[in-house]
């Protein structure tokens, strides 16, 4: 699974006609800007659809508005006010592994779980052959609008809000540590992700300047699959390690024999053809500074994209990868989500 992100972000990739209608069902809907009053089930909520990083970092105010939807669940028994769970799906949309394995293991573990269906919002079925569909920066303003609102809810404590996405949305959990999109979408200084949690995550392209102001300082669990041939965990290890020298607590995980994928709840292998696959990417650091770029095959700094794209202009994805469950893998990854949650969010 390959970004299309940072060449979003100044305008180099074609992308595809996108229809921002929403489903005939939202429009009749309530649209929250406070859960005061305390309700489950679905909800919509307002976000925004920039076309890039960018934009949302410089321009947030002048991007499209867009209802988004998200089923927010509220575990039994519990005594207020709880942690909660914002879970981004990937490229898939919602997916079985999501709600069927880690929502039911995170309402055990007393936490809320908010569901965000980004693409579902915005008639995309799925973004598998074509991330260029979505920009990456509307899934962060999705998560970040979602964390805001779970912050309003008198149930919910707003210092124990984590995130965990897949895939595409494992990226996303990874860029919402990023401090100057989280100030873009919320002003509150202390409304914030007190944990991420990105599995199987695409990290060809990732933002960095080498300082901790960068980022919002909460900690970051990544989770891979070692035979993974759709996201390079060589790149992910790479950017953790630089994690590591600014943050108190970044774990990883690489499960043996694991593919994209490892946590589905059905025990199958497939070849996914029309996926794209970053394997063969150098990866690249973006510095929201100033926009510059490094390339981390070569070291050399670019100081835009377009500069970058210039001397670098192959297209570095190649179409496909497997997916398959792995039961072994996918109980590691449910006992190291469950002691990292129960550690970073002190879930007793």
């Amino acid at each position: 699974m390959i970004r299309f992100n940072c060449i979003n972000a100044l305008g180099l990739a074609v992308v595809a006609a996108t229809s921002f209608l929403l489903p005939m069902e939202s429009q009749a809907q309530e649209v929250y800007a406070s859960l005061a009053t305390k309700p489950s089930g679905r909800i919509y909520f307002s976000s925004l659809t920039p076309k890039s990083t960018y934009a949302l970092q410089k321009q947030a105010t002048a991007q499209p508005i867009v209802n988004v939807a998200g089923t927010l669940y509220m575990p039994d028994g519990a005594q207020s006010p709880v942690p909660a769970m914002v879970i981004t799906p990937g490229s898939g949309g919602i997916m079985t592994n999501q709600t069927e394995r880690w929502k039911p293991l995170f309402l055990k573990m007393g936490m809320a779980v908010f569901i965000v269906d980004t693409l579902g919002s915005r008639n995309i079925e799925n973004t598998i052959s074509n991330q260029a569909q979505l920009s990456y920066a509307a899934d962060i303003a999705d998560s970040f609008s979602a964390l805001k609102l779970l912050s309003t809810d008198p149930r919910i404590d707003p210092k124990r809000i984590a995130q965990i996405g897949f895939s595409r949305g494992g990226a996303i959990a990874l860029d919402t540590m990023v401090q100057p999109f989280r100030q873009a979408i919320i002003k509150d200084d202390e409304v914030r992700f007190a944990a991420h949690v990105a599995v199987y995550p695409a990290c060809d392209d990732t933002y960095w300047n080498g300082k901790a102001s960068l980022l919002t300082g909460a900690p970051v669990l990544f989770l891979m699959g070692e035979k993974d041939e759709a996201v390079s965990n060589k790149l992910c290890q790479i950017y953790a390690d630089k994690l590591k020298t600014v943050l108190p607590r970044v774990e990883m995980h690489i499960y043996e024999g694991a593919h994209h994928d490892f946590d589905s709840i059905k025990n199958t292998r497939d070849w996914l053809a029309r996926g794209i696959n970053n394997l063969s990417c150098p990866g690249h650091d973006i510095n929201p500074d100033d926009w510059s770029v490094t390339h981390l095959g070569t070291g050399k700094r670019y100081g835009s994209f377009a500069e970058y794209m210039k001397e670098n202009p192959d297209y570095c994805g190649k179409k496909g990868y497997t997916i398959a469950g792995n039961p072994a893998a996918a109980q590691q990854a449910e006992g190291d989500v469950t002691q990292f949650l129960s550690q970073t969010l002190s879930i007793r």
